[in-house]
């Protein structure tokens, strides 16, 4: 499974790779910006895109909606501290994201969430 994750904060980042790695994703691109997570997206897919929602200049909403556009098969899935932020409730409402992670996010939900993205990508 190749993972994407683009977070601006490099430590909560780190770790969140750390934790994806852990169970057992071999494969993790880590992102600070979106222009570069995007860069990323177009040299080839991803499985599952993991995206922090405040970030400087494009927000993790409009990003996984650029995902969607780019990359439509890919499984989407936000990472926020204010899960109840209007933006991101909508975006979990129009299926711009699978599902809404809460910081910190601990080891059990983020194996639910790649469990959710192994069990859309089987035939």
């Amino acid at each position: 499974m190749r993972v994407l994750l683009l977070d601006d904060e490099v430590a909560t980042g780190r770790a969140l790779a750390r934790v994806i790695r852990h169970l057992g994703v071999e494969e993790i691109v880590l992102a600070t910006s979106a222009d570069v997570a995007l860069a990323a997206a177009d040299r080839g897919p991803f499985d599952v895109v993991i995206s922090d929602f405040t970030m400087p200049g494009m927000d993790g909403i409009d990003f996984l909606s650029e995902i969607t556009r780019r990359r439509p098969d890919t499984r989407r899935f936000m990472i926020t501290g204010n899960p109840e932020d209007p933006k991101v409730v909508a975006g979990l409402g129009s299926g711009i994201a699978a599902a809404v992670l809460e910081k910190p996010a601990e080891m059990e939900a983020v194996r639910r969430m790649l469990g959710i993205a192994q069990e859309s990508t089987r035939p």
